[in-house]
């Protein structure tokens, strides 16, 4: 025995099927938005990464020593005043040239730039700190002729504006790292672990601090510190640069005393429930140069409004399949008769049946005045409209007419639209003035 799906229950499973096909097309998660933990294919620094490449451990481990973890998704040309602390891990960089003087043709967007470097140095000046990690940081100037400058066809890298080149040095495979000097970063710190086998080499042209590294001998039997971090002022503000992209990934956070080291530079970057800033931007991870409501609910806020919206649209479009705006009539509105007989017209009209019509208005006529003349149904119709003149001031004989006039077109079975409307109307008169 078949069974007839309702209305109801089309209505609801249409509605389900647009909220998942909604989620599935608006929510589309990026390579930021969802880690697992698992064997990764390729190294993301992200905060967003659980893995062991990934830096969520250092994200999170900042809100349980009580400072206020806080995503930045724009470029450095304004950040927030309120912030005394920003951490890059692993940032994207320009490259400009290479060291042959070709353009490397890489899309400079959500990567370390000039206009990133300069606006971190306003940032810096007033006493802030940013922590860079990085394994990587060309400066194609090599500082030649001071912050700014050019040389040939180099062309100048956020490196060069800040006086900083981070590479790899040829000479060995050491990891750890002890403090080069007494200084309250590296109290209580005894080593530093890098994460890969590789010396990493953070050169400073000048003013710098080298907090770890290790001594390289010179020509003529002298020695120089090959820093891995360095740290130098920016007005009065400062620059610490760990050599190692993954310093603080989520493998080699606990390695030595690495944690202790960055736990240092964010209690004397930070005050303790302040707020702490954490660079995705130059992941990848892009958002508008200018933050605004919608950029700051988030992706999956985003898609669950996405989807409301879709529910809310197609809940209109079944309950309100009609188009043109509502007419809302007013109840308890007071409707004159006649406008009852123009619209029942309409309709017998348009049904051809102004004879069937006409017979209904007619006999309800004869009944409605007999009633308020309180005379018998049966009473005859000369009589009845001597009544009705007396009662009005229409003559009797308009009145014998129209009586005639409705006897004559149910007997012929023939009656126009005008013919109809005509003799309807003059009975609606009667009745008005007998009221």
């Amino acid at each position: 025995m078949s069974r007839k799906v309702s209305k109801e229950t089309i209505s609801l499973i249409a509605l389900l099927t647009a909220f998942v096909l909604g989620g599935l097309i608006v929510s589309n998660p990026d390579q930021n938005s969802i880690r697992t933990v698992g064997v990764e294919l390729s190294a993301d620094p992200s905060i967003y990464n659980d893995r062991e490449s990934g830096s969520k451990a250092l994200f999170e481990w900042t809100k349980k020593l009580g400072y206020d973890g806080e995503v930045e998704r724009v470029d450095w040309s304004h950040l927030p005043e309120s912030s005394t602390l920003l951490i890059s891990v692993a940032p994207e960089s320009v490259q400009g040239f290479d060291i042959l003087g070709a353009a490397t043709g890489d899309n400079d967007d959500g990567k370390l730039s000039v206009a990133d470097a300069r606006g971190v140095e306003r940032w810096l000046q007033s006493g802030r700190t940013l922590l860079l990690l990085t394994s990587r940081l060309p400066a194609n100037m090599m500082f030649v002729g001071g912050s700014g400058g050019s040389s040939g066809d180099a062309k100048p890298t956020f490196g060069d504006t800040v006086g900083l080149a981070v590479d790899n040095t040829q000479n060995g495979s050491q990891q750890t790292f002890v403090p080069m000097q007494p200084s309250p970063l590296t109290a209580g710190v005894d080593s530093i672990k890098l994460s890969s086998g590789a010396s990493r080499v953070a050169r400073r042209k000048r003013d710098s601090v080298t907090l770890f590294g290790n001594v390289q001998p010179m020509p003529g039997n002298l020695a120089h510190a090959e820093p891995a971090v360095t740290m130098f002022a920016v007005g009065k503000g400062r620059i610490i640069a760990i050599a190692d992209d993954y310093f603080a990934s989520n493998r080699n956070l606990s390695e030595a005393d690495n944690s202790a080291f960055l736990a240092n530079i964010i209690s004397t970057s930070a005050r303790p429930g302040s707020e702490v800033l954490f660079d995705e931007f130059h992941h990848g991870d892009l958002s508008s140069s200018s933050p605004t409501v919608w950029s700051a609910m988030g992706k999956p806020l985003q898609a669950a409004s996405w989807q409301a919206a879709l529910v809310f649209l197609l809940i209109v479009a079944m309950t309100a399949p009609r188009f043109g705006a509502v007419k809302v009539y007013k109840r308890g509105e007071v409707r004159a008769s006649g406008e009852y007989l123009t619209s029942l017209s309409g309709i017998y009209h348009r049904a051809e049946a102004a004879v069937p019509a006409l017979e209904i208005i007619y006999r309800q006529f004869l009944r409605d005045i007999c009633e308020r003349l309180a005379l018998p149904p049966d009473v005859p119709l000369d009589k009845l409209a001597n009544i009705i003149a007396r009662q009005t001031k229409i003559a009797p004989d308009g009145i014998k007419r129209l009586l005639a006039a409705c006897e004559l077109g149910l007997d012929r079975k023939q009656l126009t639209s005008r013919e109809f409307l005509h003799l309807t109307r003059q009975m609606e008169q009667i009745k008005r003035q007998l009221n």
